[in-house]
């Protein structure tokens, strides 16, 4: 048998079905908590999903309707709260469906431009009685996310966290003036202050800078005994005029940017600071199942980064809740994931499991999530938070990125020769041996033969789950092959 003769029958080998289990006793949710039955033996708990998953597979591939739905859909059926973020038209719909489904239709709220729903996010963090959300400098960090992800990626992670600290810093001071000035906190006040400060050292002189919005809301803080009046004057009447002109302007472009665009309709209708909020990421909490039906394919840019100002919102909410067998598991679903990444993820993902916090991210390659973080290093800081990752039919990188992930493992192969003498004897002679060798324990090639369900694979879409630190007993290693059937087949 040749070594290759190994590989390929090791690559037809049929994967397990996974098996819904049973409801149970609802209101408690211990980490073992079974979930799926994987394969005979094979369980999947709360606990293997709070430490995240990420699926991968092309376009067309059945990882939506194969892993995804599965997943989702066993966590419906304990009692999860939801964040759902959408990328294309009728995600929305088909999470309805799956809730509907699974008996918690009753527990949607989809959040949409033209819905009844509005968030003012703003207000929700000035007033919220946590005192570590009310914390400016969290309002700023949060700004600073969504200017980051607002714009092209820094062409060094050098200048990336100088353009950071800078956008955060003018942020949080703007927040500063407008709470020491007695004003309300909204996305147009922190616009004004930004845009109505003095740019220049030379402005400082001139007797319109006495009229600007800054220098408005100063007098303002000194009438009313701000203990902050000094640090406040320093920056917008001394760092800010004197900072590096193109830096400055750059910062200022970008979070004007951001706060445009969520001034700009319809997006604005959700984020009204005229109206009372109807939803909050607490909900989740509470086991509601929050959509998010902004497509990014439909609201671009402002969808995007509403959804992105959701979901860290969401993470920080998760984190703050007290932890028991009676608090309820969250999960933030991302289907095109690379929209919605952020480098905040890692570090969500490096407590979450505490706090019953889940993220499922899907998407097609790993190259998807580099335009999204960066950065190599940071693609793989993202990738490493998942343990849990299912492979669904693909090609190109993220193949080889896989036989590498999975590694090499001692395998005994076989050899076989036949030697031939050319003189008149013809003699021949045969020898076989056997030897411990290094080999991957999947193939890149493998990934490609993979069936993507349909009417041609009879709706059944294969996919090859790993996770590290866990042997499968169906294979007895960290591998284990899967078959998910699609619905209506």
């Amino acid at each position: 048998m040749f070594i290759r003769d190994l590989f390929r029958g090791q690559a037809r080998s049929a994967g397990t079905e996974p098996v819904a289990l049973p409801p149970r006793v609802p209101g408690v949710w211990p980490l073992d908590t079974p979930l799926l039955e994987l394969a005979p033996g094979d369980i999947l708990t709360i606990r293997d999903c709070v430490t995240g998953v990420q699926i991968f597979g092309a376009s067309g591939s059945g990882k939506t309707s194969g892993s995804l739905a599965w997943l989702s859909q066993a966590m419906l059926r304990d009692g999860w709260g939801m964040l759902i973020l959408t990328t294309k038209p009728g995600e929305a719909d088909q999470w309805v469906r799956w809730a509907e489904q699974a008996g918690r239709g009753s527990d949607v709220v989809r959040v949409r431009p033209d819905g009844h729903h509005h968030f003012n996010f703003l207000d929700y963090l000035d007033q919220h009685p946590d005192p570590g959300a009310r914390v400016a400098t969290n309002i700023g960090d949060m700004l600073m996310t969504l200017a980051q992800h607002s714009k092209p990626k820094a062409s060094s992670t050098e200048t990336s966290t100088f353009f950071a600290e800078s956008a955060s810093q003018m942020a949080t001071q703007a927040i500063h003036l407008l709470r020491a000035a007695g004003q309300t906190l909204t996305l147009p006040a922190i616009n004004r202050v930004i845009n109505g400060a003095p740019n220049h050292p030379l402005e400082l002189r001139d007797a319109d800078a006495e009229k600007s919005v800054a220098a408005g809301l100063l007098r303002q803080a000194e009438r009313r005994g701000s203990a902050q009046l000094e640090s406040l004057c320093d920056y917008w009447l001394g760092q800010f005029p004197n900072m590096n002109e193109r830096t400055r302007g750059d910062v200022i472009s970008t979070l004007t940017t951001v706060l445009f665009r969520f001034t700009e309709q319809p997006i604005a209708d959700l984020i009204a600071s005229t109206r009372r909020s109807t939803f909050v990421p607490e909900l989740v909490d509470q086991g509601r199942v929050v959509i998010l039906d902004c497509p990014v394919i439909l609201y671009q840019q402002a969808g995007r980064l509403f959804q992105i100002a959701m979901k860290h919102l969401t993470q920080q909410a998760i984190l703050r809740r007290p932890t028991a067998d009676t608090t309820r598991p969250v999960t933030i679903v991302a289907d095109e994931a690379q929209n919605f990444a952020t480098h905040a993820d890692y570090i969500y993902q490096a407590t979450c499991r505490d706090f019953r916090g889940c993220t499922i991210y899907a998407t097609q390659t790993i190259d998807n999530y580099k335009e999204a973080v960066g950065s190599d290093p940071a693609v793989e800081a993202l990738l490493a938070s998942l343990v849990l990752k299912m492979f669904h039919a693909n090609a190109g990188r993220t193949n080889e990125w896989a036989e590498k992930l999975i590694a090499r493992d001692w395998r005994m192969m076989s050899s076989e020769s036949l030697n031939q003498r050319g003189d008149h004897t013809n003699h021949a002679t045969f020898g076989s041996s056997m030897s411990e060798q290094l080999h991957p324990q999947i193939l890149q090639a493998e990934f490609t033969r993979l069936r993507s369900g349909g009417s041609r694979n009879g709706g059944m879409v294969d996919a090859i789950v790993f996770q590290a630190g866990r042997l499968f007993r169906q294979s007895g290693t960290p591998i284990l092959r899967m078959a998910f059937r699609q619905s209506g087949f």
